[in-house]
């Protein structure tokens, strides 16, 4: 027979093998499939090779097989440096756990996605990546695990440039009423199930208003910054400052004591005995 002869027991109605039958495939059939298979897997290997998400193929160990141009780009590596490392270098210790989980989930048939993910760049920069496992499977058998990654970096900064200033006082820096009530509802919580104190100085600014129309709104925003940072540089306790609306500010202090919130407060009125220079003028709050 044939090497490429497919052979088929025929059975009588009992299930007894009575005879063999066997079918051939013409030699141009098994070519035009070799062909096709070749056609198939240069297909995926140029998908994988022109994504411009980075593709790892790595095995079960976490040791990289492969990688594509991006992978190399994005992490600053020649691919061919990449392959034979181990993908848990690549990674801030604190993010390794995490990632073995979604790998140990790919090796057993499961992808995974990663929302945002730190990885360390060739120059040791952290930059940041939405991240994918994917089991390599071939006859119900996972072979190895595709790591799929987009760099996200500047959409990160940009969201927390833009979490920043939504929580921020744009004048001052300081953190500004939106997140007070983030930060007092947290602290609330933390105070109650830890049985400890938190307490809330609100402070104004006497005769600011007299300082803004003498010397000018621009000299009055100057004012405003320097008593922020002197408030900041305050020592001593647990404690944010917060901007809450025009001279209104508040100091929120955890776990804390009746005697330390008066001792915090005679530390504020020592730091504004001095003056606070405004341009040429000497400003008392």
């Amino acid at each position: 027979l044939a090497e490429n002869a497919t052979i088929i027991p025929i059975r009588d109605p009992n299930g007894d093998p009575i005879c063999l039958a066997a079918f051939t495939t013409g030699r141009n059939t098994v070519y035009a499939k070799l062909k096709q298979a070749r056609e198939e897997c240069a297909m995926l290997r140029s998908i994988i090779e022109h994504n411009n998400d980075g593709v790892l193929a790595v095995n079960r160990n976490g040791e990289i097989l492969s990688a594509n141009q991006a992978a190399g780009r994005i992490m600053g590596y020649p691919e061919k440096q990449l392959e034979g490392r181990s993908v848990y270098n690549l990674f801030e210790d604190d993010e390794i756990s995490l990632f073995q989980k979604a790998l140990l989930r790919a090796a057993n048939g499961y992808s995974s996605e990663l929302q945002q993910y730190s990885l360390l760049h060739d120059n040791g920069e952290q930059f940041f990546v939405f991240l994918k496992t994917i089991p390599i499977a071939a006859n119900k058998e996972v072979k190895g695990i595709y790591v799929i990654m987009r760099d996200i970096t500047e959409a990160a900064k940009a969201a927390e440039k833009v979490d920043f200033m939504l929580h921020h006082d744009h004048l001052t820096g300081l953190r500004n009423r939106k997140s007070l009530m983030k930060d007092l509802d947290a602290d609330i919580g933390s105070a109650t199930l830890k049985q400890t104190k938190i307490a809330l100085l609100n402070i104004d600014l006497d005769r600011f208003k007299l300082i803004n129309d003498t010397v000018g709104h621009s000299q009055g925003d100057q004012l405003l910054r320097q008593v922020g940072a002197r408030l900041m540089s305050v020592e001593g306790g647990d404690f944010h400052v917060y901007r809450v609306g025009g001279d209104e500010f508040v100091v929120l202090l955890r776990d804390t004591s009746q005697k330390e919130v008066l001792n915090f407060a005679a530390r504020i009125f020592s730091a504004f005995k001095e003056s606070v220079l405004i341009g040429q003028h000497d400003c008392f709050i």
